[in-house]
């Protein structure tokens, strides 16, 4: 079992972050949102070394450790309905200075659908199971609620994931070496990048369709060519709603 603190080993980390920013030449990152799998002291100790010099936040996985410094916390802010948030510092066995966190807890019965965990370490205790958490650490030196509405502020990128993996069988494309993978993994994006721009330019509208909407909207509608005289022309048996969209 890990242990906390040190949860995760984000094999590659450094190497993937520095290819990252070559990437983007001269421009100067300024923070790094993370999520639990980069809960790791190497990776903090990393970002913080005066060469590289990195804010960051990270999401916090929720150990008993955790949990019990969480159901300890008395002082809470109250920024929306429902939405209370604190902060503390702590220092996990393996960290050679304790480092500051910041803890968001939404009231079940007032946000349903709030993200977050209960504390299942005290499932006992119903005024504290009432609410869902969530907890980061950050080397921010901004308040608690600015932190955690910088991290709610993460451009979606885990719906961009699933997209790739379910329109795209990203998960699926496991080749036999690293360098056949990273190629089949640019393809996969550049197509990606491809059909968002297609989507957003030419589609437009508010919803965003998958490729399996798109197949059957646009691309396997059954057709016949003809020619007349110095045109082609190509027919489509659409139902009136939609030829005007087509078109």
């Amino acid at each position: 079992m890990a242990s906390s603190g040190d949860a995760h080993t984000a094999n590659n980390f450094k190497a993937f972050l520095e290819e990252t920013l070559l990437f983007l030449n001269d421009k100067k990152t300024e923070l790094l949102r993370l999520d639990s799998g980069f809960y790791s002291n190497d990776i903090f100790e990393y970002l913080e070394t005066e060469n590289r010099k990195t804010d960051y936040i990270t999401a916090v996985p929720m150990y008993t450790t955790i949990q019990c410094k969480i159901a300890t916390q008395k002082a809470w802010l109250g920024v929306d309905k429902g939405i209370e948030i604190g902060e503390f510092e702590y220092r996990a066995p393996e960290w050679r200075k304790p480092r500051r966190m910041e803890v968001v807890r939404q009231k079940v019965t007032v946000r349903p659908q709030a993200p977050g965990k209960q504390l299942r370490l005290l499932e006992d205790d119903m005024e504290i199971n009432g609410y869902r958490y969530a907890c980061y650490v950050s080397t921010l030196k901004l308040s608690a609620a600015d932190v955690w509405r910088l991290c709610r502020g993460r451009a979606c990128c885990e719906n961009r994931i699933k997209e790739l993996k379910y329109d795209y069988g990203l998960d699926k494309m496991n080749q036999s070496d690293f360098d056949g993978t990273e190629s089949a993994l640019l393809l996969v994006t550049i197509a990606y990048n491809f059909l968002a721009l297609f989507m957003q330019l030419i589609i437009g509208g508010n919803v965003r369709n998958q490729i399996k909407t798109l197949r059957h909207r646009m691309l396997d509608i059954p057709s016949i060519t003809e020619k007349s005289e110095d045109r082609i022309i190509v027919k489509m048996p659409l139902h009136m709603n939609r030829r005007n969209w087509i078109a």
